[in-house]
């Protein structure tokens, strides 16, 4: 038997480069596995090859979220995915086991050997020819068709290029982290604020709809707007290049796209591409009303059974009556993975059990789609999609799943108890629980999405608690308040320490403005991210749009994973740039505070880490890009010197990076015609930033020469600075 504490070591190894899982076997959902060799590895998970008994190949996917949240996030993408995962043309699913209290988490799916990408790169200068074009197009619509016709309909969100893989002959659409059921409608400002912090982190710039840019249009936000990316992703098969490279809003609000004239293009696809692009939603065609389309256009490459008659094909109202059912009827729902219409008997899970292992659960039918209202049922703890717009280098095998009416996860036959010694997360002789783990209910089962509920009520009670309380005391009350359970601490040592030190002001919040430089060295030997947040809770209390957090960030040096773990929420600019660093270090750890490369690069100095693979690959561009925008917002608000640094330091960053994929000519079609440019736009108004900021500092005369080989070998990251 997999011990638990064990599991955690080696994933944790695993993130730096140790062995992790490789050579040990599980079961997960009756697929009994051998661990083969890294794949890759991400802020918090690593994937892995693996193969069963048969020889057959999958990829495992061992997960550590590093706080309830992107725990949260992972239970319900695997809801959602497998909701769908029954299409050829998607990425399948075969099991997950998971434990809540550790937010850990095994997800067993099918090995991809390639992706678009890697096509489009390996054709980059001849281009696909027509007969490609129409097989790449026609199966990603057909998997959004599939998508767009579950009940309810699913939104997948990130609908691009890098998000569709091949396996076994066949295109395959993956990454369904952003993918929601909800429908904005728009009617209320406390409605467009949640819908622009929900698209601005789930969706990709270049791929939204107009009704995604402008949310006072109060167009709704549904199906369709994965239909305006189906048009971008035809436009890119054709050309390379994105539709609205320049990536901002009025240029998609005005479609303001053109045909590149030097690239031959069938006049067949520019007429499908002017078809999808509408800026109006309701007029806009299904997935469905395109697929019939490009059967129109191209009869002997598109199966006839997409075939429509003209009166549907090209108007507009038999478009809208095109949508699907479940679609009109469900549109102002939202995904609940325990809620389902045609009821059925509920099951609550036992201790210690695997989550998604079908096998592993009590003889009762599996129903995730339980009503919340109904009694003995589980509360559902998710209201959005991921934050994640992470490229998904596998997918599925060929395996159908069972086809059970109104159960899309059931399985034929009564389930057969798991062997103890093949669960990962069984363990027989548990250590003392964690801070802030909620009591084991007597007599009863384990509901690991029950305790997540009842963790985040405590947790908005202890918030409105402390902010009732003043400053000066808040710092200390969450140290001797955290614990609401009756089961016994962990050794406090470290804490009471902690509190002594903070009794003789060494950790007063109001060094942060007075003794910053001090305060903050003194903050960095801090053990736990226990105290840090405590620390941290005090300064936002007291100076919310203080510079500390940024100073703070770079001067942690490889300190830095432990001290974003720890950074509080705050408003305004200064929280755009925090939440922004969250998400770029939790896929891409091996930077340090000020984004510099020193200990990951002297780490690796006898194996480099190829071009192309994290960290210095082209999904590291996309979130620095993102940075750079709020890292531009940021110094606007506040001419400051600490905003200026964040603003140069990611700013040389992303420069050393898209110097490197160019050299290499590593995702050169991305890298040349939508990055570079992309990063250029920012000079001009970063230099016109950077003339407020006071105490003056200087900003670069003109803009990097990406054409210029000794600037492209001269280029370096950030030097390490450190306390």
């Amino acid at each position: 038997m997999k011990s638990i504490n064990k599991f955690i070591t080696n994933v944790t190894s695993g993130v730096a480069g140790g062995g992790g899982l490789t050579g040990q076997s599980f079961t997960i959902n009756g697929h009994n596995i051998i661990v083969g060799d890294k794949i890759a590895d991400g802020g918090y998970g690593i994937i892995y090859s693996c193969t069963d008994s048969s020889g057959k190949k999958y990829a495992l996917k061992a997960l550590q979220a590093p706080d309830q949240e992107h725990y949260d996030a992972i239970i319900q993408e695997f809801q959602i995915h497998k909701k769908c995962a029954n299409h050829p043309n998607i990425v399948q699913v075969f099991g997950m086991s998971s434990n809540q209290s550790t937010r850990q988490a095994l997800i067993l799916m099918e090995f991809c050997t390639d992706d678009l990408i890697k096509h489009i790169n390996a054709v980059f200068h001849q281009g696909f020819d027509d007969q490609t074009i129409v097989e790449i197009f026609t199966s990603i619509c057909e998997a959004v068709n599939h998508v767009h016709s579950q009940n309810p309909p699913i939104i997948h969100r990130d609908l691009k290029p890098e998000n569709v893989l091949r396996n076994d002959g066949k295109w395959k659409l993956c990454d369904f982290g952003s993918a929601i059921t909800r429908v904005y409608t728009l009617e209320t400002n406390s409605e467009r604020n949640e819908a622009s912090d929900d698209l601005e982190k789930n969706t990709t710039a270049l791929y939204r709809a107009p009704e995604m840019c402008d949310l006072y249009r109060r167009q709704k936000i549904d199906t369709k707007a994965d239909v305006w990316a189906l048009g971008c992703i035809l436009y890119k098969l054709c050309t390379f290049k994105d539709a609205f490279g320049e990536g901002n809003n009025l240029q998609i609000l005005n479609m303001k796209y053109s045909w590149p004239p030097n690239k031959k293009v069938n006049q067949k696809f520019k007429d499908i591409v002017t078809y999808i692009f509408n800026t109006d939603p309701s007029e806009r065609p299904t997935a469905r009303d395109v697929l019939g389309e490009l059967q129109r256009q191209f009869p002997n490459w598109v199966n006839q059974k997409w075939q429509q008659s003209k009166i549907q094909s090209h108007s507009p109202s038999s478009q809208n009556n095109q949508q699907n059912q479940p679609q009109q009827q469900q549109s102002q729902q939202t995904f609940n993975p325990f809620n389902q219409q045609n009821s059925g008997p509920s099951l609550q899970p036992q201790q210690q059990f695997s989550l998604f292992d079908r096998q592993n659960q009590p003889q009762q039918s599996f129903n995730p789609f339980q009503q919340q209202q109904q009694p003995q049922q589980q509360a559902n703890p998710f209201q959005s999609g991921n934050n994640s717009n992470t490229y998904d280098p596998f997918a599925q095998l060929q395996q159908k799943a069972p086809s059970i009416p109104n159960d899309p996860f059931a399985q034929a036959g009564p389930p057969t108890p798991i062997a103890p010694q093949n669960d990962p997360f069984n363990q027989p002789n548990l250590p003392p629980p964690k801070l802030n783990q909620p009591p084991q209910q007597n007599g009863g089962t384990f509901d690991p999405f029950e305790m997540a509920v009842r963790q985040a009520q405590q947790n908005q009670t202890s918030t409105q608690q402390q902010q009732s309380k003043s400053p000066q005391s808040s710092t200390t009350s969450t140290l001797v308040t955290v614990n609401h359970s009756n089961q016994p601490q962990q050794p406090v040592s470290n804490h009471t320490e902690f509190d002594e030190l903070g009794s003789k002001n060494r950790f007063d919040p109001h060094r942060a403005e007075n003794d910053m430089d001090n305060f903050i060295k003194d903050c960095l030997t801090l053990q736990t991210e226990f105290e840090m947040n405590s620390v941290f809770f005090g300064v936002s209390a007291n100076y919310p749009a203080s510079p500390f957090f940024i100073k703070l960030m770079h001067q942690s040096g490889t300190k830095i994973s432990r001290v974003i773990l720890s950074l509080p929420d705050v408003g305004g600019p200064l929280g755009g740039v925090l939440k922004s660093r969250k998400s770029f270090h939790s896929r891409f750890p091996q930077f340090e505070g000020n984004f510099a490369l020193t200990s990951f690069l002297r780490e690796h100095k006898a194996n480099p880490v190829p071009i192309g693979q994290p960290p210095i690959c082209a999904d590291a561009v996309k979130e620095l890009l993102t940075h750079l925008d709020k890292a531009l917002s940021y110094l606007r608000s506040s001419p400051i010197q600490a905003a200026g640094e964040e603003a140069f330091v990611v700013y040389q960053t992303t420069a050393f990076i898209l110097a490197r994929l160019k050299q290499s000519k590593i995702n050169e079609g991305y890298t040349v015609n939508t990055a570079i440019p992309l990063f250029k736009n920012f000079h001009t108004s970063f230099k016109k930033a950077f003339s407020f900021v006071k105490p003056p500092m200087k900003f670069h005369e003109e803009p990097f020469d990406f054409n210029d080989e000794k600037f492209l070998k001269a280029i370096r990251p950030p030097a390490s600075i450190g306390v």
